[in-house]
């Protein structure tokens, strides 16, 4: 579990196959904002930006969720890497880049880059992703 860290309104739950979001501003508090479930073991996640969340996976891929604080206009990614089974994802304080490690590699990975290549071909929910720089 993560309270998002500029405003505090909202916090997600992160289990196996499930990602539960919450807003605190929300009427009924008790039921999420958003709750999806994967396909795939979900090993980590942060937040990008106080709306945008980065969850990582045991099959190398990064999902990219935006727009996380509205019912309507959530949206998801899902970024394919050739990291392998990623075992953790750390953000930076000032929400510029973000760290993962998958087995013996470290890569690092710029959020505004990944923001920029997540929505190039928005017709398709994946895409393919490179780390800014890896050190094995």
């Amino acid at each position: 579990m993560a309270w998002e860290p500029s405003k505090g309104n909202l916090y997600v739950v992160l289990f196996t196959r499930l990602l539960e979001i919450y807003s605190v501003t929300k009427e009924d508090g008790d039921e999420p904002l958003h709750s999806v479930t994967f396909d795939s073991q979900q090993t980590s996640f942060g937040f990008v930006s106080p709306t945008e969340l980065v969850v990582s996976d045991d099959k190398g891929r990064l999902t990219f969720f935006t727009n996380i604080e509205s019912e309507e206009a959530i949206s998801m990614r899902i970024a394919q890497t050739a990291c392998g089974k990623i075992r953790s994802l750390s953000v930076a304080p000032d929400f510029s880049f973000f760290i993962t490690v998958a087995n013996e590699q470290v890569a690092f990975w710029n959020v505004a880059r990944f923001r920029t290549e997540s929505q190039k071909e928005a017709s398709d929910a994946m895409f393919e992703l490179k780390p800014d720089r890896e050190v094995k």
